[in-house]
């Protein structure tokens, strides 16, 4: 169904797409964020035009482990009404973060949604005045109370925020950070003392450059960093790593309209420890959507995004490990336009990733999730090859060997299909390059084909080796037994008898 380009690892191992589901009416849908639920399926929002009473509404959709819909809801009123973040809370509903021009104080508004578990409200809130405010992301405590950020605008000028409500959607506290230069805030975190880190954007020094600010549990700033340089950087995506760090996501818009993705790994305190600038390709005009980052469980990092591909975007998937060197990169598309924005791990071996697709689906755009494999095993080892006689007699028994290398010099089990219905079952393990031999005797006449294959002690199996034909003759006199027969009437055969000389 799609267009794929890997780059894979020197073992030959990459990802593979296991399933796909698109969601989404004749109209337009599109998805902003994953989270995978306590029940093992998955809960999506975004915006649908499809369904809903106004221009656009908040679409939360909640599927089963498979990607199956069951059920969805639509929040809004006559205007455009949209989320970015979802989160699953801890008695089982959701907290969905968005914006509305339906309701509120004019522009657009903050829009804060608690739902049951079946997507019920429970109560909403806005916030803003009468400038444009929008919610990009929201978290739940553990105290069970809530914070969020984005951007809030009093006086025609951005500023980016951070709120904090309690579990019944009262505004507790709220602290915003520009000054007097526009800034925008994108993701955030709670990290590991308590505090938050914010990732957006400002306008300090010109052009658009990556703002970073570490706060502590009540929003007051403990220290700020900006990573730009001549060219627009927006930033999207933060998350904090294993070692106490950050890796932020984002992208270049330089003047040659070639945008490229930018990750950025620091320290704790925010000080650069890599960056890694990739191509993502040519666009008249350019336009980014949030990347998808997760950090895996072996310590390296996949993302979600897009990529300009034979003039159009796709999703473009990337594992780097802890260095940010690409381990493998995978593109997942059609004949029109996609994008990736978010991607969670969902155990060692799977990711579960969440975007937009004009090529498939119902509408001009969909909500589309993927699950796709990450190809974490190691290589199996390589197709076998297979010898032996090609041709004999039934109900005699004949050896054939066979052998392989495992890229890893993993030792190797064999399997062979003798081609009646029986096989030998996986015998081994051997040391990988050893000829392995195996006996087998066929019942019936006929023609047979022997295949073989291998996996290694990890359990990554081969191909099938090339079949080799064996023919067992239908039709099979041996010399002794003729020569009993003569023995037995030779007054019948009195020619043979002579030329036999018996």
């Amino acid at each position: 169904m799609f267009r794929k380009e890997m780059n894979q690892s020197i073992n030959n191992v990459g990802p593979q797409e296991e399933w796909n589901k698109t969601y989404g009416g004749s109209a337009a849908e599109e998805a902003c964020m994953v989270q995978q639920t306590t029940d093992g399926g998955y809960i999506l929002t975004g915006y649908t035009v499809s369904y809903g009473g106004g221009a656009s509404d908040i679409w939360l959709v909640k599927t089963d482990v498979a990607g199956n819909q069951l059920w969805t809801k639509t929040f809004g009123g006559s205007g455009n009404d949209l989320s970015r973040s979802v989160q699953q809370t801890s008695d089982g509903g959701y907290i969905i973060g968005g914006q509305t021009q339906s309701f509120g104080n004019g522009g657009d508004d903050i829009w804060v949604i608690k739902t049951d578990a079946s997507g019920n409200i429970l109560w909403e809130k806005t916030f803003g005045g009468i400038n444009d405010d929008n919610c990009f992301w929201i978290l739940q405590l553990p105290s069970d109370d809530y914070v969020l950020t984005g951007d809030w605008d009093l006086q025609g000028a951005a500023d980016l925020y951070l709120m904090k409500l309690s579990s019944e959607g009262t505004e507790l506290w709220r602290k915003t950070y520009s000054g007097d230069n526009p800034g925008f805030g994108h993701s955030m975190q709670i990290v590991s003392d308590g505090g938050f880190i914010l990732f957006g954007g400002t306008n300090l020094y010109g052009d658009l450059d990556m703002w970073l600010i570490k706060t502590d549990m009540n929003g007051t700033i403990q220290w700020e960093k900006i990573f730009g340089e001549r060219i627009p950087e927006v930033a999207t995506t933060i998350i904090q790593t294993k070692d106490d760090g950050f890796l932020l996501g984002g992208w270049t818009l330089p003047t040659d309209l070639n945008k490229s993705m930018l990750l950025i790994k620091t320290d704790d305190e925010g000080n650069m420890l890599w960056e890694k600038s990739i191509d993502a390709g040519y666009e008249d005009e350019p336009y980014v959507n949030t990347l998808g980052l997760n950090e895996a469980s072996d310590g390296s990092f996949i993302i979600a995004g897009e990529k300009i591909v034979l003039n159009e975007k796709d999703i473009w998937m990337l594992k780097t490990d802890m260095n940010g060197t690409i381990l493998w990169d995978m593109i997942i598309g059609g004949a029109s336009d996609e994008y990736g924005c978010g991607v969670e791990e969902i155990d060692d071996e799977h990711v579960i990733v969440v975007g937009s697709t004009k090529s498939y689906g119902a509408g001009g755009n969909d909500m589309w999730l993927i699950k796709v494999s990450q190809g974490n095993g190691t290589a199996p080892p390589l197709t076998p090859t297979i010898s032996g006689p090609s041709s004999g007699k039934v109900n005699t028994e004949y050896p054939y060997q066979s052998s392989t290398t495992d890229p890893e010099g993993d030792q190797v089990f064999y399997r062979f299909d003798w081609g009646d219905g029986t096989n030998s079952e996986w015998v081994g393990p051997f040391d990988s390059g050893t000829v392995v031999g195996a006996k087998h005797k066929w019942s019936v006449k006929g023609s047979y084909e022997i295949k073989v294959k291998a996996k290694d002690t990890n359990g990554a199996e081969s191909e099938w080796s090339d079949p080799l034909p064996i023919s067992m003759p239908k039709v099979v006199v041996s010399g002794s037994l003729l020569l009993r027969l003569l023995e037995r009437f030779l007054n019948m055969f009195p020619v043979l008898r002579q030329l036999l000389v018996l």
